[in-house]
């Protein structure tokens, strides 16, 4: 495994610092394997923009919205990688290097909004956006050095919303989302080291799509239900990955973090405890169906469907201002995996890390 340190006295994975033999030496073995490595990174981000933003009113009700930015940026990467035991560079015959690079990006926004009438607007918007592009930080060959390019994303969304007698509310909105050159930091093995990699590519081209709803409603003055539904479709439509140094078409992956349905509900009570004191009870539910979170759609690493909820009460004290919270997050303890990473190929596991446990508050607040 591949470990970072500044310290004088390296650590091993294990947690123990490498024990010299009598006269001082690292056992053997320490050197052979030397997978401890003392990285020295320094990147310098030259930023330059120009940006503007105007209203303009096309008659009583329908209002135009036009902006863009200009925006320059220029990278420069240094690094040195060491082996801890061995002194020798990671990289042979390279004990540091420098890359630079430069980008440029206009980036518009165009919105149109019309209000039929007071509580009720219509809109429809267009934005391209820019993330600018990088290099890899943590090479473990000298045909890993290099970079990554821009991400480029051109949005599109249409919409409503609306306050209804002062108890509904509603929010309606479809978006399409088209990237280029989409960033996706992935974690493969070098076929030159054997050694775990960790970094950014690009995929050529992806789509996102869906429609996003959401409404609260107030059903009596103190009892108040709020929910949201989310359908989306994500794909790869161009992506071409270096796998075992080979390049492979791998545009029939899921896009990570991409569940095909998503919802939320929430109710909230205010119970009165006296002139001026009240009680809220809150219970919120966040639901999604499974989705894979990362690149590779490791199977262990799916994320099963599941439906996470949280239950609170905040009571007004005697002294103004003073509050006292009691929460729950996680009610029913469930455990979904929420990061990690596949080093099968290498060091033949799985790693995954998961959401936190059922866990308990109490919060004593005091607002002037």
């Amino acid at each position: 495994m591949v470990t970072q340190s500044n310290s004088p006295d390296p650590v091993q994975p294990g947690g123990g610092a490498a024990a010299p033999a009598v006269d001082g030496t690292l056992p053997e073995s320490a050197v052979e394997i030397d997978f401890n490595l003392d990285f020295d990174n320094r990147q310098t981000t030259t930023n330059y923009g120009v940006f503007g933003n105007v209203t303009v009113p096309l008659g009583p009700r329908v209002m135009l919205e036009l902006g863009g930015r200009y925006t320059h940026e220029k990278k420069s990467f240094y690094q040195s990688a060491t082996r801890i035991y061995s002194g020798a560079p990671l990289l042979a015959g390279t004990p540091n290097y420098t890359l630079e690079k430069d980008w440029d990006a206009f980036t518009p926004r165009v919105s149109l909004s019309w209000k039929p009438q007071d509580n009720l607007m219509l809109y429809g918007s267009w934005s391209r956006g820019f993330r600018s592009g990088g290099f890899n930080g943590r090479p473990t060959s000298l045909e890993e050095v290099g970079s990554y390019n821009p991400e480029r994303l051109d949005s599109y969304e249409m919409g409503l919303k609306g306050e209804f007698d002062d108890r509904l509310t509603l929010g309606l909105a479809g978006f399409y989302n088209q990237y280029r050159d989409q960033q996706l930091l992935i974690s493969t093995i070098s076929p030159f080291t054997g050694l775990i990699v960790v970094r950014t590519e690009n995929a050529g081209r992806s789509r996102i799509y869906g429609l996003e709803f959401e409404a609260g409603f107030k059903l009596t003055p103190r009892l108040r239900i709020d929910g949201s539904l989310g359908v989306l479709d994500a794909k790869y439509q161009q992506y071409t990955s270096v796998i075992a140094g080979v390049p492979t078409d791998v545009s029939s992956r899921t896009p990570k973090q991409a569940p095909d349905l998503s919802g939320s509900l929430g109710v909230a009570y205010t119970l009165p405890l006296g002139d001026s004191a009240n009680a809220v009870i809150r219970v919120d539910a966040a639901w999604r169906t499974k989705a894979f979170i990362d690149v590779e759609n490791t199977p262990e690493l799916a994320a099963r469907e599941h439906a996470l909820v949280n239950a609170s009460a905040t009571f007004d004290l005697p002294v103004s201002g003073l509050s006292l919270r009691l929460a729950v997050d996680n009610l029913t303890n469930q455990r979904i995996v929420t990061a990690g990473y596949d080093a099968r190929g290498s060091f033949g596991f799985v790693e995954a890390y998961f959401n936190e446990p059922r866990r308990y508050w109490v919060t004593l607040a005091y607002q002037r």
